[in-house]
């Protein structure tokens, strides 16, 4: 019994340090972030990332737990993932240095100043995500190639009318500003990015890969314009990149797509324009 014990933690300890292990219960999150934390951050988030492949994808799946005011949803899972917080939880799990510092991190990654609450959730990746995480994250778009910025008006409060009945509405905004606000975001355009190798050969592995949709009218569905509507990973394998991320569809799943395959279907697109990118630091 002790033998098969040993061999199968070693199974496990080989497998994760591939990448191949899916980390579902906390003692395997333990190890995954125990197997990875001296390696540098780009090997952490691959690592990371890929103990979730095959894992289902749903529509916010998280929200502030059991004794949240708006959203009871769990703070964070191992199980099923959006784009978002699969992009979160890699990242919380590249700079944990246990799962106790996991579980801090995920809240200061999806949180302002750490503090759980829906309201200060960072609901939008352009207003609130990226300006929110600047401590941890380096916007490196501009040393790609050349850029164009992507605005938005932004209006949280029309977005929390169509989520909320009006009551809620007015106990949210008791204490913050519910004017419109305009968000920017630096972006690579699809033509570029696919003209040739170069730039694509520039992206790091590892990075993280804004989906850019310059001021993207959902006003009618969502309340709101938007300019990011999906997040993923740039991974290196072989000498071919993909793009890592929590798919919506068609098989919602977590799943790797060559990354020149995934966007040149965008070409056309009146919507989808480019990528921004990002970097752990």
């Amino acid at each position: 019994m002790i033998n098969i014990f040993k061999n199968s933690l070693l199974n496990i300890l080989i497998l994760t340090s591939l990448g191949q292990v899916h980390a579902r219960s906390h003692s395997q999150v333990e190890e995954l972030i125990k197997n990875i934390k001296n390696l540098p951050t780009s090997l952490k988030i691959e690592k990371s990332s890929a103990s979730f492949l095959g894992s289902k994808t749903k529509i916010g799946p998280l929200g502030e737990g059991t004794k949240g005011r708006f959203d009871q949803d769990p703070l964070y899972s191992f199980e099923v993932f959006d784009c978002t917080t699969y992009v979160e939880t890699v990242m919380a799990l590249s700079l944990a240095q246990d799962l106790k510092h996991f579980k801090r991190k995920i809240v200061d990654i999806r949180y302002l100043d750490g503090i759980i609450s829906y309201q200060r959730r960072n609901h939008f990746i352009s207003l609130d995500w990226i300006p929110n995480n600047a401590s941890v994250l380096s916007d490196i778009t501009s040393s790609i190639g050349d850029v164009i910025f992507a605005k938005a008006i932004i209006d949280k409060k029309n977005w929390y009318k169509k989520k909320f009945a009006s009551k809620i509405i007015e106990q949210m905004f008791k204490s913050q500003s519910s004017s419109p606000q305009l968000a920017e975001i630096p972006y690579l355009s699809l033509k570029a990015l696919l003209k040739g190798p170069t730039i694509l050969k520039s992206i790091p592995h590892g990075s993280i890969i804004n989906v850019v949709r310059p001021n993207w009218d959902l006003r009618d569905s969502i309340g709101t314009f938007l300019n990011v509507s999906h997040q993923g990973i740039a991974i290196w394998k072989k000498g071919k990149l993909f793009y890592r991320h929590a798919s919506s569809f068609p098989d919602k799943t977590v799943k790797d797509t060559p990354f020149k395959e995934y966007f040149s279907k965008y070409l056309n697109s009146k919507t989808l324009k480019g990528i921004n990118i990002q970097e752990l630091n």
